[in-house]
């Protein structure tokens, strides 16, 4: 997925592996306007960690959630 307006994305990949699931993700930018490229210079790369654990979180969750 990607934002046309900020050049944000996330790109994910699940593969089945040894009775679990092996995941690649790639999140980033491509920034378009001054003001973003200015975001991912300063704050970027603790941004894009802090996004990508708490997706991985929110997957490892949702999977392990008790059936209602």
């Amino acid at each position: 997925m990607s934002c046309e307006l900020t050049g944000t994305y996330a790109e994910w990949l699940l593969t089945p592996a040894q009775g679990g699931t092996f995941i690649e993700l790639e999140m980033g930018m491509d920034p378009k306007r001054l003001g973003d490229r200015l975001m991912d210079l300063i704050v970027g790369r603790r941004y894009f960690q802090a996004w990508s654990k708490q997706s991985l979180d929110g997957l490892r969750d949702a999977t392990h959630a008790v059936p209602t």
